[in-house]
């Protein structure tokens, strides 16, 4: 007798029971946006993923947000709560010594209060602290990685201004400046 291993470990795909169609709603997103929130519906699951990296006080922001949304304070890195027939995935954690958080909801409320949080993820001078900036010329290895995962969406939806204001604020250096004007 075969016993076809891959199905009877498949699962189904419980996501789309969490996030049914019933409760979706369609997110219309500012221009300037962040975090991306991207739309799993092409997968059959009704809801709103992002993965953006975070300064460590802001994770007390997003977590708090979440209470408000869902009555359940975060405990754990990982978790899923639901409350009044929206859901969200929950998940924090750590790379390049930095806060990362992954969600996924159905609650485009709690979406809208993200982006006016106005969340800014650490720069590349606290991501790469001993780095070289003038004498890095391109995007290579980690640094790469970082810079199209989580800077990238961040600094694509700053208007010049805004970079300007983010400069000034942050005392960025003349050589970071020009690297990350460069690899803009």
């Amino acid at each position: 007798m075969k016993i076809n291993l891959f199905k009877l470990f498949k699962k189904e795909n419980s996501l789309q029971e969490i996030y049914p169609m019933s409760s979706f709603d369609i997110l219309l997103e500012p221009k300037n946006s962040y975090p991306f929130f991207a739309s799993l519906k092409n997968n059959n699951v009704q809801a709103y993923s992002a993965r953006f990296m975070v300064k460590y006080e802001d994770v007390i922001k997003i977590e708090n947000l979440i209470e408000l949304f869902f009555l359940k304070k975060i405990t754990q890195k990982k978790e899923c709560v639901s409350f009044n027939g929206k859901a969200l995935h929950y998940f924090r954690f750590e790379e390049f010594n930095q806060t990362v958080i992954d969600i996924t909801t159905n609650n485009i409320d709690l979406i809208k209060m993200l982006f006016d949080e106005r969340l800014t993820p650490p720069g590349p001078d606290a991501v790469f602290p001993n780095s070289d900036f003038e004498s890095l010329g391109s995007l290579q290895g980690s640094m790469e990685y970082w810079w199209n995962v989580y800077w990238s969406p961040f600094w694509k939806v700053q208007s010049e201004q805004e970079k300007k204001i983010y400069f000034l604020r942050n005392n960025i250096s003349n050589d970071l400046r020009d690297f990350m004007i460069l690899h803009s």
